[in-house]
């Protein structure tokens, strides 16, 4: 019983849902990081939707939807020494486009790109060179290297390679992300976060499922049940 017990939670956590904690502050206030259990969300990540990846490897069985702008997704570092492995930024630059941040928007193939409504109302992306902070003065306070994707206008860093993504950080100030490290291969992403189901107070759906009116029928019917 033990076995098949086992075994049915491991598949269900490697094709269909997983939950994760989130690790840090960078997506506040849409996701608080916190490790105290009661202050901290907890969220489910969809794993069938950007198609399945074999087990305990980073390649897809096969490729489902495509990832699209502002999914907030679950993801693999691409940093070889990071701390955290496992991070959750949002999707802002898509395959093959040209990105720039300015102004405290998104700006893509030279156009800025509108918030969704789900976006922090105070939204805005930082960047060091238009604040007048270099990336020598960095060094000398042992901050940090300085931001880079998105942010210089050569293609190397400017430039969403194929099969990639740009990831940031709602908290901007306080987030590190694509702006540091680069873009992400599909590869990488484990899925996209559908709601955060603790604690209680913070409960939230991503996707729309709970709005729908078989949702609440369903809810209806289970109220008069019980």
């Amino acid at each position: 019983t033990i076995l098949i017990a086992g075994s049915l939670a491991l598949a269900i956590r490697w094709s269909i849902a997983e939950p994760f904690r989130i690790p840090s502050g960078s997506m506040e206030p849409t996701l608080r990081g916190h490790p105290n259990f009661l202050i901290g969300d907890r969220v489910f990540v969809n794993k069938w939707r950007y198609g399945l990846r074999y087990p305990f490897t980073r390649k897809r069985i096969y490729y489902g939807d495509r990832p699209q702008r502002w999914d907030i997704v679950v993801f693999r570092t691409v940093e070889e020494d990071a701390s955290k492995k496992t991070l959750v930024k949002r999707i802002a630059g898509m395959p093959g486009e040209h990105v720039h941040i300015k102004g405290g928007r998104l700006h893509v193939n030279g156009e800025p790109i509108p918030f969704p409504p789900d976006m922090p109302e105070d939204m805005y992306y930082t960047n060091e060179l238009e604040m007048g902070i270099t990336g020598e003065a960095l060094r000398m306070i042992g901050q940090h290297e300085p931001m880079r994707y998105g942010i210089l206008p050569d293609d190397e860093y400017a430039l969403v390679p194929e099969g990639h993504y740009f990831l940031l950080g709602d908290n901007s100030a306080q987030s590190r992300d694509g702006r540091f490290w680069g873009w992400v291969p599909n590869d990488h992403l484990l899925g996209p976060v559908t709601c955060i189901w603790w604690p209680p107070l913070h409960i939230r759906d991503f996707t729309g499922f709970t709005r729908t009116w078989w949702w609440r029928s369903l809810i209806a019917v289970l109220a008069v049940l019980l």
